[in-house]
């Protein structure tokens, strides 16, 4: 009798622990943010108004993600026609703690009616006029709140100055937010048939007050009566909802993988539904500039010894190779490059220990530099390089 009796304890234990687990387990949660509404229609097209389509997609992309992934929690800024302020956005997904911060918007540019394309944006310095242009239409909503000079500490939406914060902005999420924006673009392009205009970068005021990965989605041109025609449509909404739909899942994914959470495969197995994205594979190589750091020049970084793993401090990224060394800030700085990306790095020991005292030490310089991992020359994640210790 009291062998059975351990024996039900111990299945009463596992089954206890597996209900607490399975209640206690973080969905991975978005938040979707229709840019615009209520007094603000955002951009106005020949028969459209920016805030209703911003709301149509982000409603089409929400039924997508909650009907097919019961792991997925989605939250909305706002789920019908009101004026919500930049703070407030930000706050909601602040709040929420969530993994992936989607802003959706529609693009204009006055007096051009042939410009197209869809593009979407990280945080970052607008380094070309038309990004600054972007940037400044859409954080202009803050002066219809009417206490957005203290709010926002003096921020003028319209005052190119007021966007040299950005320059300094050093945002730990860059490359998830780069990462999951080139995932959109690529849908865009293979489900939508959109022109591709790329991942840019711009101060955005929503994106600078997120505390995650964050990316800002122009849908496309309701300037352009092609465009505008083509937004107008059941079927071009729906193509644009895929490529979106199916850029946050392939994002979940990298985030499942680096965390070390094992995706249910059962999962989103709906059929005729979006097809399911492949994992996307760390790449193989990396380069490093060996001159100044304005040179062209690379080679591939010298492997290190067998199955050493190397911690650095990831400063800051950049399409282009940095030219003025002072914004170093008197560090001497390593450089290797990803796909398009320059990436700059400070410090490297074999222990986290000690790469975590060096980020402090340089925190009034550089104060949201993040560890990143290597072995044998390969970017890895920092959770794996933590495992293999």
């Amino acid at each position: 009798m009291k062998k059975y009796l351990s024996l039900f304890l111990v299945f009463a234990a596992i089954f206890s622990f597996s209900a607490v687990y399975s209640q206690t387990k973080k969905p991975f949660s978005v938040v979707l943010d229709a840019g615009h509404g209520g007094k603000d229609p955002g951009a106005l097209g020949s028969f459209l108004k920016e805030k209703d389509l911003n709301l149509r997609l982000v409603k089409l992309i929400g039924e997508r993600l909650e009907n097919n992934n019961s792991d997925i929690k989605v939250i909305y800024t706002r789920k019908t026609d009101i004026f919500l302020a930049l703070e407030t956005r930000a706050q909601i997904a602040n709040n929420a703690h969530a993994d992936l911060f989607v802003s959706i918007h529609t693009n204009a540019v006055e007096n051009n009616t042939t410009v197209s394309g869809t593009e979407t944006y990280t945080l970052g310095l607008s380094k070309t006029k038309a990004n600054l242009d972007v940037a400044m239409r859409e954080n202009s909503v803050i002066l219809l709140e009417s206490d957005y000079k203290e709010k926002y500490k003096g921020f003028d939406p319209k005052s190119v100055d007021s966007y040299i914060m950005f320059e300094l902005t050093q945002n730990k999420f860059i490359e998830q937010s780069i990462n999951v924006a080139s995932y959109v673009q690529e849908n865009f392009v293979s489900k939508a048939n959109r022109k591709d205009r790329g991942v840019r970068q711009a101060g955005f005021l929503v994106l600078h007050a997120v505390a995650m990965p964050s990316i800002l989605i122009e849908m496309g041109f309701i300037s352009n009566p092609e465009e505008e025609k083509f937004l107008g449509t059941d079927a071009g909404m729906e193509q644009l909802a895929d490529a979106v739909y199916a850029a946050i899942l392939k994002y979940k994914r990298d985030y499942e993988r680096k965390s070390g959470i094992q995706p249910d495969d059962k999962k989103d197995t709906k059929k005729n539904d979006v097809q399911q994205p492949s994992p996307v594979v760390e790449p193989k190589t990396a380069t490093k500039i060996v001159d100044k750091p304005d040179s062209i020049t690379t080679v591939q970084i010298e492997p290190q010894p067998k199955d050493e793993i190397v911690y650095k401090l990831q400063l800051f990224a950049a399409k282009q190779p940095v030219k003025n060394k002072a914004e170093f800030k008197g560090l001497k700085l390593d450089c290797y490059r990803e796909g398009d990306w320059y990436k700059y790095t400070y410090g490297s020991t074999s222990s986290f220990e000690q790469i975590n005292k060096i980020k402090q030490e340089i925190a009034d310089k550089f104060d949201k530099a993040f560890v990143v991992a290597f072995k044998n020359g390969v970017r890895i994640s920092v959770q794996e390089a933590l495992n293999q210790k």
